[in-house]
C-alpha cells in the first residue's frame, strides 16, 4: 500500500535556521522523525521561542538513521558541537540526521494565518492536517 506523501512542520531554534538560511548547516540532526521517510512532501520550518513563527521551507534529500555513524560522517554540517550532539542524542536509542538540499525563507509568519486548526508548536515535528 502506498500512501500519499503529506507536509510537516519541523521545529528549529531560530539559531540554527539562522545557520541553515546561511548554508552553514546542511544537515540536521533529530531524534525522531515520521515513521516513513517517503511520506515526506513539504516541509515547514516553525522557528521556535522567541519567533514561534513559520518561516521557511526546506527539502531533504536523504535521511540516515544509524545513530552511531550520524556524527562521524555528519558532524561537521550539523552546526553544533560533539558535546551538544551527545547530550542531545544521550540515551536514545535512535537518532536521524536529515540532508538539506534546498532553503527557501519566508517572511516569517503567525502559523494560525495558514492553518486554521493552528493551536500548539510540535515539540519535534507535527504532520500539516488537511482542512
Amino acid at each position: 500500500m502506498t500512501t500519499k506523501p503529506r507536509d510537516v512542520i519541523l521545529s528549529i531554534k531560530p539559531k540554527y535556521w539562522e545557520l541553515i538560511k546561511a548554508g552553514t548547516k546542511t544537515v540536521e540532526f533529530r531524534r525522531k522523525w515520521v515513521k516513513e521517510y517517503t511520506d515526506v512532501n513539504i516541509t515547514y520550518i516553525y522557528a521556535s521561542s522567541p519567533t514561534q513563527k513559520i518561516v521557511g521551507m526546506i527539502d531533504i534529500e536523504w535521511i540516515v538513521d544509524n545513530l552511531t555513524m550520524i556524527w562521524d560522517q555528519y558532524g561537521m554540517d550539523g552546526g553544533i558541537t560533539k558535546d551538544e550532539f551527545d547530550t542531545y542524542f544521550k540515551g536514545q536509542p535512535y537518532g536521524y540526521a536529515l540532508k538539506i538540499t534546498r532553503v527557501e525563507p519566508f517572511t516569517p509568519i503567525q502559523p494560525s494565518k495558514l492553518w486554521s486548526w493552528w493551536n500548539r508548536p510540535p515539540q519535534n515535528f507535527m504532520y500539516v492536517r488537511e482542512g
